[in-house]
């Protein structure tokens, strides 16, 4: 008998067959016999992210004291244990732009070029586009949506320039804003993931409240239900783990707000986000909703502001003493700084927990993550110190085998815009440079290449 095949642009659709439309996973029914590829012959396909936590690390508690596949797992590299055999530990390349402290690294870890100082004083923005539009400009073209920018701090400083409160940039004050509610990014991914114009989500609301269903997935559950008999085994317990996390994702977006104080109007009926001044619950909402949109193939691009280096305060660390923002801390905290390396263990389990969530996904013969190159990183060597070498990096995943894993790599003074070169070369991005100036690298990482 010949096997059922579904295309990989296939989606699941309702309410008149197309007002309200849902992407689906990469299912065994899509792809070749080897789960290699897709059936008709085209690449799985790969993508590249880029995301930046805030001020550093404390290199002696997070660079690996060994190279190699047999590092050490480091204290504050410890939440990483789980994903450890899918990242590369990168220590030991200095960030070669230069000028005001945190403006510097943070337009040479994103774009390799130096920044612009808009009329005087420490306000300055980017002078070429960070390496996520690079990526978009190239490989964004296939998908609904070329690149998607979200965020968990938004944290709004803008005496110091687009350097100081936003990631992605196309050019000099020519940023691309961030999403840093959830639910509008669900929205945002969802309603146009099956091809064409997006839906607006209030239309999307309004009709599918007008044929009497409560929510998106109620929509198309009518067309999951025809789908369902015609997959393998593997394909079922794949859509039904997508529906089930689209489900998941919904209830948690949708809970109602505490109730107002006494005198104040209610606002209960309205849907909610997690606690803004929660990064933890805001970063895995976040990470939640992107994972689905990689898994859909919404997007194959993306970045993604954590924090930079002005943050507000980490109210899950009240308790532990954290009652000012976090960059504050790494200057003012004494000694060996604990608070601010729970700081760095925070940040370490964000990153941890959005690895996991790729990995999780089955993408024929591997995972998500397995068709991912995402740079993780930040502006500073060590918040205390404001430094520029020795920048500490994370590689996580093997862009569709072109890049290997499980190593700490240490260089010897190498240029960052190696790293980066690399990643979008590993994807399929056709550059032979990145950065200018003294960022400016024409040379890859052999040790990162497969």
């Amino acid at each position: 008998m010949k096997p059922f095949r579904l295309s990989r642009r296939a989606v699941l659709r309702g309410i008149g067959g197309g007002v309200a439309s849902l992407a689906l996973p990469p299912l065994d029914a899509m792809l070749n016999n080897h789960g290699t590829a897709y059936a008709d012959g085209a690449p799985l396909p790969k993508i590249f992210g880029v995301f930046m936590w805030p001020d550093g690390r404390k290199p002696a508690l997070w660079d690996p004291p060994d190279t190699g596949t047999n590092w050490t797992m480091t204290p504050e590299l410890m939440p990483l244990a789980a994903v450890r055999g899918d990242i590369n530990v990168l220590t030991g390349f200095n960030c070669k732009t230069t000028g005001f402290v945190h403006h510097a690294g943070t337009v040479g870890m994103l774009s390799g070029a130096p920044y612009v100082v808009v009329g005087s004083g420490t306000t300055t923005t980017h002078s070429q586009a960070t390496v996520d539009v690079i990526a978009r400009n190239a490989i964004g073209g296939k998908t609904p949506l070329p690149s998607l920018e979200v965020g968990v701090d938004n944290k709004s400083y803008p005496n110091e320039g687009t350097t100081g409160y936003a990631l992605s940039h196309n050019g000099p004050m020519n940023i691309n804003p961030a999403i840093f509610s959830p639910s509008a990014l669900f929205d945002k991914v969802f309603p146009g993931a099956g091809g064409g114009a997006a839906n607006p989500a209030a239309a999307r609301a309004a009709a599918i409240a007008a044929a009497g269903k409560k929510s998106m997935l109620d929509a198309v559950l009518a067309d999951a239900a025809d789908l369902r008999p015609r997959l393998g085994t593997a394909d079922k317990a794949r859509l039904d783990q997508h529906l089930d996390g689209l489900r998941q994702l919904e209830t948690r977006l949708a809970m109602p707000a505490a109730p107002a104080a006494a005198g104040c109007p209610g606002s209960s009926a309205r849907p909610t986000d997690p606690d803004p001044t929660s990064h933890t619950l805001t970063s895995q909402a976040i990470s939640d909703v992107l994972a689905l949109a990689l898994a859909c193939d919404v997007t194959r691009v993306f970045s993604y502001k954590y924090a930079l280096w002005h943050t507000t305060t980490f109210t899950e660390l009240t308790a532990d003493g954290a009652k000012e923002d976090y960059h504050t801390y790494t200057h003012i905290e004494p000694g060996a700084q604990p608070l601010v390396q729970k700081h760095i263990l925070l940040h370490m389990q964000q990153i941890a927990y959005l690895i996991a969530k790729l990995k999780a996904v089955t993408v024929g013969a591997g995972t998500l993550l397995d068709q991912c190159a995402i740079l993780f990183t930040t502006e500073v060597q060590e918040g205390l110190n404001h430094l520029t070498d020795n920048m500490p990096m994370i590689v996580a995943g093997r862009a569709g085998g072109a890049l290997r894993t499980g190593q700490h790599v240490h260089a010897m003074g190498d240029n960052t815009s190696n790293v980066h070169l690399t990643l979008l070369q590993a994807v399929g991005v056709p550059v032979t440079s990145f950065g200018a100036g003294p960022g400016l690298s024409t040379t890859t990482v052999p040790a990162l290449l497969a």
